[in-house]
């Protein structure tokens, strides 16, 4: 595991288009025919610290993770592995290295926006500690980050989660 470089970037969009790919098993084709996050995304979370790979043998990166502060919670904006490496512990080591993070950072929790139910969303993130945060502690910034990606997703359900840190 190591931060992520400017120079890894499209590598991450890479992976997280090959990721979302398992979307067409489901029928949620408008996931896997969606763009990854934007250049100016990854490389900004480069440039301020949060951004982590796991690399493989060759030392390519096959899996990240991208965090950011959200209304002053910290927030994982991304987690994507490649299918190749998935169900190895990858992400679930990833999500560790930013948990820490957020910890040293002061932060009382590690939250999230995911897809209600999908198997390797939601239920993976409470294998990994983490509950659904009920609408009335959602903070304007999720409640706004919830709202838009409702729309984009329609009709599939969307929430927020968090994971306790201390």
């Amino acid at each position: 595991m190591r931060a992520a470089t400017l120079a890894d970037v499209e590598l991450l969009r890479d992976i997280e288009r090959a990721a979302d790919e398992r979307f067409r098993e489901i029928g949620r084709d408008l996931v896997a025919d969606g763009e990854p996050a934007p250049y100016e995304t990854v490389a900004a979370a480069v440039g301020r610290g949060t951004a982590w790979v796991e690399v493989g043998d060759a030392g390519a990166p096959v899996a990240y993770a991208l965090a950011d502060v959200l209304d002053g919670r910290a927030f994982l904006e991304q987690l994507s592995v490649l299918p190749e490496h998935g169900r190895q512990g990858i992400g679930a080591a990833l999500v560790d290295v930013v948990a820490g993070w957020a910890l040293a950072g002061g932060h009382a929790e590690l939250t999230l926006t995911t897809f209600a139910d999908v198997p390797w969303n939601a239920p993976y993130y409470r294998r990994l500690g983490f509950e659904v945060v009920p609408e009335a502690r959602w903070s304007a910034g999720l409640r706004e980050r919830h709202v838009a990606e409702s729309a984009y997703f329609r009709p599939w359900p969307r929430i927020v989660m968090a994971r306790p840190l201390r």
